[in-house]
């Protein structure tokens, strides 16, 4: 029985973790679709896809972080003990 709640708990926490990651990622590099309200060739879409994506590249280490904070406290509140 504790190796099914540490197999859902671990699923549990690797699913936020991965999901924390991927999902500050893709708000950052997406950020322009959002907020864009398009206008034309005149429009800012364009220059803020120039500035998002390196961005979001620059931010992947800051991404990492938070998902091992998550991981971290998922870990200590879900994680069965005996």
């Amino acid at each position: 029985m504790l190796l099914l709640k540490r197999v859902i708990a671990g699923t549990i926490i690797a699913a936020f973790t991965v999901v924390t990651a991927i999902g500050l990622y893709a708000l950052i590099a997406f950020f322009p679709t959002i907020t864009c309200h398009g206008g034309g060739s005149g429009g800012n879409c364009g220059e803020g896809y120039l500035a998002s994506l390196p961005i979001a590249l620059l931010t992947i280490p800051l991404d990492l972080v938070a998902a091992f904070f998550v991981c971290k406290l998922l870990a200590s509140g879900l994680w069965p003990e005996r």
